[in-house]
């Protein structure tokens, strides 16, 4: 029971310096707290809901894509469970450094329900990486139509270059042929005894091209779910009084 109040202690401790450093760094660039309060005041409540519900969309999605994935390999959790560690994946996103603190979270919950160490990892991790090309596709689609809005053509082409790295990163993860060529870096691995870890990875990722229709579903659910993401910031920021167009939002948001 002690064990169980220390560790309530500590999250509530941990998100509560999050926020405040959060305040810090605000302060630091000139906004003060008062000025964030006063903005949160003038809040227009109804769209501010409406945002709210709309994330609430992108949670379903992004779990019904992790059951997708999951079911893949023949992990069955219930939907229950997956929209839990979804919720818990979110939360350590926004209270680790880099979004992939909070899927290392969920991996982890994952095998804890299911046994399947190697299995639960790689079904998150490429549960990230069918989203991250689905965001991408979107930044690249909006890059074209928003080219006139932004000053610094050298974003459109950073967006361009990580599109064709993600892409060339997964043909390296599906073709064998291409993955060959790149057989050096198992020595490598060998020399710090990651060598049978990352065979066994790369074999359950080769699984999925026995069932295309998985991957398929999965990028077409990303592509949903990271629009009802980025409209939900763009209606956000209108319940703030922020007048952007929406296809702003399309474009700097994934690359944020």
């Amino acid at each position: 029971m002690k064990n169980k109040y220390l560790s309530l202690f500590l999250r509530i401790a941990v998100s509560g310096l999050a926020v405040l450093a959060i305040v810090w760094t605000m302060k630091k660039g000139g906004i003060s707290p008062e000025k964030i309060l006063d903005t949160l005041k003038s809040t227009n409540i109804l769209l501010f809901a409406a945002g709210f519900l709309l994330f609430q969309v992108v949670i379903f999605l992004a779990s019904w894509r992790l059951k997708l994935i999951l079911y893949g390999q023949k992990i069955k959790l219930s939907f229950n469970s997956i929209v839990h560690l979804t919720y818990v994946g979110y939360l350590f996103n926004n209270f680790l450094p880099t979004q992939f603190g909070g899927d290392a979270i969920k991996a982890y919950y994952a095998f804890k329900k299911t046994d399947k160490k190697a299995e639960s990892f790689t079904c998150v991790f490429l549960d990230r990486l069918i989203g991250m090309f689905a965001l991408l596709c979107i930044a690249a689609t909006a890059a074209i139509f928003a080219r006139e809005m932004i000053p610094e053509k050298g974003i459109i082409l950073f967006t361009f270059l990580i599109l064709v790295a993600a892409a060339g990163f997964i043909i390296l993860l599906t073709s064998r042929r291409v993955a060959r060529r790149f057989g050096f870096l198992m020595v490598l691995a060998r020399r710090v005894r990651l060598d049978a870890a990352i065979k066994k990875v790369y074999e359950i990722i080769q699984s999925f091209r026995a069932n295309k229709a998985v991957a398929a579903k999965a990028f077409f659910l990303s592509l949903i779910l990271q629009a009802f993401s980025f409209y939900s910031v763009f209606v956000l920021s209108r319940s703030l009084g922020i007048q952007l167009p929406v296809k702003i939002f399309f474009l700097f948001v994934p690359v944020v």
